[in-house]
């Protein structure tokens, strides 16, 4: 048994509704950062995200369960069903038929505007608030800041995309600020 065999078990064992139930549990392919799985607790499916080692350095687990609560509550998400702080383990309803997005489905018309559809669903959610919030622009220089640090693989061209991005953010800044006089909200 390995430490993501290890790791799940430990979180049905923490579940007191799951006790003494038929459960099964298999890993699900993909994820990123996480090991995910797939729980089975008699028959009824469960999504499990198990945060993989070191990512805190880079995600804000709390700040994502808070997204995802927001989702849940637009109807634009599953539902979460637990949130374990100690850990930031999450499980929510498993959802069947849906499949990831793919880089390409932004220039299908049709994937496009609902994508804009749910952006727009989520940010004009009031009753909760993402205790942290950050442009693309800043997590990208985050996340170009923690990988220096860490000492991680950095493109030869890093310092040119840097300085892109950056025109890029001043650019997109001065837009906004021209076409509507201020900057909106989401951006804020």
């Amino acid at each position: 048994m390995d430490q993501n065999e290890k790791d799940i078990l430990a979180v049905i064992d923490r579940i007191d509704n799951w006790k003494g139930k038929d459960i099964r549990y298999e890993r699900v392919v993909g994820g990123i950062t996480n090991p995910n799985w797939e729980v089975s607790v008699d028959g009824k499916k469960y999504f499990v995200k198990i945060p993989g080692k070191g990512t805190e350095a880079f995600i804000d687990r709390k700040n994502c369960h808070q997204a995802n609560l927001i989702a849940q509550n637009t109807g634009i998400g599953p539902a979460v069903f637990y949130f374990f702080e100690d850990t930031d383990v999450e499980v929510f309803e498993w959802i069947e038929g849906f499949k990831p997005m793919k880089f390409g489905d932004v220039l299908q018309k049709e994937k496009f505007y609902k994508m804009v559809d749910v952006i727009r669903k989520f940010h004009r959610y009031e009753e909760i608030r993402l205790p942290l919030t950050q442009t693309a622009f800043e997590q990208t220089f985050k996340m170009i800041r923690l990988t220096r640090e860490l000492k991680g693989y950095i493109s030869p061209e890093i310092d040119r995309m840097e300085w892109l991005a950056k025109r890029i953010e001043e650019a997109v800044m001065r837009t906004m600020i021209t076409l509507t006089g201020m900057v909106p909200r989401w951006l804020a």
